[in-house]
C-alpha cells in the first residue's frame, strides 16, 4: 500500500537484522494496481522481502503456495478468521443507542456490510440482495421490518469511485444505504456516537461478506 515504507522497512530489517514477523494480508501480485509498473525491481525485492531475519505469516492457502513458488518462501497459515470458542459480545449501555445513531429503528432490518469500501470486497452484490429483499415484499414484511444496508468502514484505500458507484447502484434499485464509517473505530471511544465494530454485529440482523 505504501512504497517508501516497505523499502524503508525492508532496508532497516537487512542492516539490523531484527527480528520480524511480516503479516501478510494482500500480496503486490494480488493488487491490481501493480499488474502494470515501472518499478519491477523494488515490488520483487521489497513486497514482501525475504530476508534472513523475516518470518511470514498469511491468511489463505492460495497465499502460501503463491509465496513458496514465486520466493522459495515457507509461510505459517493463520486464518483471518474469529475465535468462535470466545462468547460473543451483549448488548450494553454503551452500545444500544447504536440502531438510534444511524437513523434506524426495531422496524428496519439492518443488514451489515462490515468492510472497507474497495471493489474486491464486491459490496454491490450486498445491494442486489437488499434490492431482492425489498422486491419480494409484502413477503419480506412478515419479519415487520425494512431492509437497510449499513457499511461500517472507510472508503478511500483505493479512491472514492467505488463509494460513488454503488451510491447510484443503490440509488437506481431504491436500496437504502448508510455509509457509517464515521461512527466505528478499532477501539472504544467514550465520544457520543461512536462504536466498535463488535457493536455493530451485536445490533445486525444479517451480515453480508461477499469478497
Amino acid at each position: 500500500m505504501h512504497v517508501a515504507l516497505g523499502v524503508a522497512l525492508t532496508d532497516f530489517i537487512a542492516a539490523t537484522g531484527i527480528p520480524t514477523l511480516a503479516h501478510n494480508h494482500d500480496l503486490a501480485w494480488e493488487r491490481p494496481r501493480f499488474t502494470v509498473n515501472c518499478i519491477p525491481g523494488i515490488l520483487a525485492r521489497c513486497f514482501p522481502p525475504v530476508l534472513p531475519s523475516l518470518r511470514h505469516l498469511v491468511i489463505n492457502s492460495l497465499a502460501q503456495q503463491a509465496l513458496a513458488a514465486r520466493k522459495g518462501v515457507e509461510a505459517v497459515l493463520l486464518p483471518n478468521i474469529f475465535d468462535f470458542e470466545t462468547a460473543a459480545p451483549a448488548m450494553t449501555p454503551a452500545n444500544a443507542d447504536l440502531r438510534a445513531t444511524l437513523g434506524l429503528g426495531s422496524d428496519h432490518l439492518l443488514i451489515l456490510q462490515p468492510t472497507r469500501v474497495i471493489s474486491r470486497k464486491g459490496i454491490e452484490l450486498a445491494i442486489e440482495l437488499v434490492r431482492r429483499l425489498r422486491a419480494t415484499q409484502p413477503r419480506s414484511r412478515l419479519l415487520g421490518k425494512e431492509p437497510v444496508l449499513v457499511i461500517s468502514h472507510h472508503a478511500g484505500d483505493e479512491g472514492f469511485g467505488y463509494l460513488e458507484q454503488l451510491r447510484a447502484q443503490a440509488a437506481r434499485a431504491a436500496v437504502p444505504i448508510i455509509y457509517a464509517a464515521q461512527h466505528f473505530s478499532p477501539q472504544a471511544e467514550a465520544t457520543a456516537g461512536r462504536f466498535t465494530l463488535w457493536d455493530a454485529y451485536v445490533h445486525a440482523d444479517f451480515v453480508t461478506y461477499p469478497a
